[in-house]
C-alpha cells in the first residue's frame, strides 16, 4: 500500500493523468494502479513506450465489455460511450515489491513527456 501511495502522489502530478483511487473514509490494498489519459493517442503512445519494458504497465481492458466479439451473445450491445472511453484511454500500472523508485520514475517521466508533447 505503501509503495501504491508513493507512485499515486508521483503520477497526480503529471497533467492530464488522473490516478483511479479510494473513495473517501477506505483504503485499498492496490495490488496495481489505474490511469486514465486524456485520449487514445496518449495511451497508446505510454504503452507503446513501457509495455514491454518489464515495469509492469498494461491494458485492463482495450474495449467495451459489449465490444468483445466473443461475449456477443451473453452481453447485449449498448452505446456505453463512457465504457469506451475508459477502455481506450486507461492504463493498469503493476505494484509489484519488484518495482523500484527507478522504475516509478521511468513510469512518471514517460507519462509527462507524453503530456508536455499534447500540450
Amino acid at each position: 500500500r505503501e509503495r501504491a501511495v508513493q507512485l499515486q502522489k508521483r503520477l497526480a502530478g503529471i497533467r492530464g493523468v488522473t490516478v483511479l483511487t479510494d473513495p473517501p473514509g477506505t483504503a485499498g490494498v492496490w495490488p496495481a494502479l489505474m490511469v486514465q489519459l486524456p485520449d487514445s493517442a496518449a495511451r497508446d503512445a505510454a504503452l507503446d513506450a513501457l509495455w514491454g519494458a518489464g515495469l509492469g504497465v498494461s491494458c485492463l481492458f482495450t474495449h467495451a465489455l459489449a465490444d468483445y466479439p466473443y461475449l456477443a451473445g451473453l452481453v447485449p450491445y449498448s452505446p456505453s460511450p463512457r465504457a469506451r472511453r475508459l477502455a481506450s484511454t486507461s492504463l493498469l500500472i503493476g505494484n509489484s515489491p519488484w518495482l523500484r523508485a527507478a522504475d516509478m520514475d521511468r513510469i512518471a517521466a514517460c507519462l509527462h513527456q507524453g503530456q508536455a508533447a499534447a500540450a
